[in-house]
């Protein structure tokens, strides 16, 4: 669990801010390391500083090591539905296959309400990964590759 109530490298608006992030398994349960081929749930708790609704709300994580980002999940990407943010709560970034490789990661959130930015913070936590069986054949990369691939399902025909 980490807290995000102390920092201030963070950028935005400020009237909406994350204050915590959870990383969970495929049981909910609290995970201090996420594995490839594995289900994890990137939970942002937030919180507003007034009681106003915050409508037509945009909200992504970004997964990036060292210089390079790997992977943006945006609710933009995926729904069209209108993301309304209360007082209040969390929201659940959902990745059914996590397909990354060994290594440590850094995990930027960020949310906007009427296309301002309320809070985005860059490495707000790091994500430690450790080798699953992401490919069912006990190999994941080339040795040396570790952390230096994202991991894709696909098929080879001959």
């Amino acid at each position: 669990i980490l807290n995000l109530s102390e920092r201030t490298d963070r950028n935005g608006s400020g009237d909406i801010r994350f204050t915590k992030i959870i990383f969970l398994d495929k049981d909910a349960a609290p995970i201090d390391h996420a594995v490839s081929g594995q289900r994890l749930t990137i939970r942002l708790y937030y919180k507003s500083n007034s009681a106003t609704i915050h409508k037509n709300c945009r909200v992504s994580v970004s997964l990036h090591r060292q210089e390079t980002t790997f992977f943006i999940a945006s609710t933009e990407l995926v729904s069209n539905r209108e993301i309304v943010l209360f007082e209040e709560g969390y929201l659940d970034c959902i990745i059914e296959n996590f397909p990354f490789s060994q290594g440590e990661y850094f995990l930027n959130p960020f949310v906007e309400s009427n296309g301002i930015v309320q809070d985005w913070i860059e490495s707000a936590t790091q994500l430690s990964v450790i080798d699953g069986d992401f490919y069912g054949t006990g190999r994941n990369y080339p040795p040396g590759w570790e952390g230096k691939t994202v991991l894709v399902r696909h098929r080879w025909e001959w």
